[in-house]
């Protein structure tokens, strides 16, 4: 029997969520003696490349051009060897995929990236509605749709997606964090700091965040790691709010893992998510989690009163109560930890071969 081999594609490895389960599931292939072919159309704003597995195949295009990618990506199919597996991160590589299949034979699995009826909501452009069309054929020419969460796969059902296609894998918690579920080293005292772990954009709803930090406990500081177009209206927002002297913006950074142990808590306040790796994080450090009831991933993850609690959704207030709430329980940090571990990147990648190779 000849060696199984995988084509992972995907747009960049900017730092994000999907990057992130591309760049654990390649090297936990690679440790599974799989080929692995990881395609990107480009390195801009890189962040992950550099903790691939020396083995993956690195493939960059080096282009954002449409025609460009098209037809790179059908010299890809061309050569591939038949008993490949492809595995798409991507809609838009979706779609290209979609056309190819009618001149090529061969099948491709999409993971699917958020909980896509909220992602096109408010996107009513005539542009944003052609693509939202290819979005949807590029899923239904799918052989399999992995989603993230079971609130998504209920979403994707909604665009006339057969249900025999889609496959609830979750999202797998980073080695490093894994490491840290595992580690028995019990933090005695946290710091006084709320943390919020993501890009600063309007699905991330921290409009609602910072309303409700204005009724949080005074003696704890709110630390925003990230960057994003919204940066300078959440600055000054909470300077309105007057609250600017507790919040802090740090930026970008390179390891988190260090913030996620000393911290408190750490908040989430999306408007939508697919399955969010943030919470998975901190719970692997042992710090409690509190999150909007979402759609989707954050009610698969919370069991409120253990790590954490889940907050009624885009309410500032009930947020704002489920905040304290946390900073005044005392959570055990070793059932903290021992509520993920079904997310282990081990058993997440079995799952994934299972249903790409099967």
């Amino acid at each position: 029997m000849s060696k199984q081999e995988i084509y992972l594609f995907i747009g960049q490895l900017c730092q994000g969520g999907g990057e992130r389960v591309c760049i654990n599931l390649a090297n936990s292939f690679i440790k599974k003696n799989i080929t692995v072919n990881l395609i990107v159309f480009n390195l801009n704003n890189d962040f992950y490349s550099s903790e691939l597995d020396e083995k993956v195949n690195l493939i960059n295009f080096n282009t954002s051009n449409p025609i460009r990618l098209f037809i790179n990506i059908r010299k890809i199919i061309k050569r591939r060897n038949p008993y490949s597996k492809i595995l798409s991160f991507n809609y838009h590589i979706s779609f290209y995929l979609s056309i190819l299949r009618k001149f090529y034979s061969f099948e491709y699995i999409t993971r699917s990236l958020n909980t896509l009826s909220l992602e096109f909501k408010n996107r009513k452009s005539l542009k944003d509605k052609i693509i939202k069309i290819l979005v949807i054929y590029g899923l239904n020419s799918s052989k399999k749709i992995i989603s993230q969460s079971n609130g998504m796969k209920n979403d994707l059902l909604n665009f006339i997606i057969s249900p025999e296609k889609i496959v609830t894998i979750n999202n797998p918690i980073n080695n490093k964090y894994t490491y840290m579920q595992e580690k028995r080293e019990k933090r005695e005292k946290k710091e006084k700091y709320i943390l919020y772990v993501g890009r600063l954009s309007e699905q991330k709803g921290l409009e609602y965040l910072l309303h409700a930090f204005k009724k949080v406990k005074n003696e704890y500081t709110l630390l925003i790691i990230g960057n994003g177009e919204k940066l300078n209206e959440l600055k000054e927002l909470s300077i309105n709010l007057k609250i600017d002297e507790r919040v802090k913006f740090l930026g970008q950074k390179n390891d988190i893992t260090s913030f996620y142990i000393n911290a408190s808590l750490t908040v989430l306040s999306s408007i939508y998510e697919g399955f969010p790796n943030v919470l998975l994080e901190s719970i692997a450090c042992g710090t409690p989690v509190v999150s909007f009831d979402c759609p989707s991933g954050p009610s698969e993850i919370i069991i409120n009163g253990v790590n954490g609690y889940l907050a009624e959704y885009l309410n500032s207030n009930d947020l704002a109560e489920k905040i304290n709430m946390a900073l005044s329980y005392n959570f055990e940090q070793e059932k903290v930890k021992n509520t993920i571990l079904k997310f282990h990147t081990k058993n997440i990648t079995n799952e994934y071969i299972k249903e790409i190779f099967s």
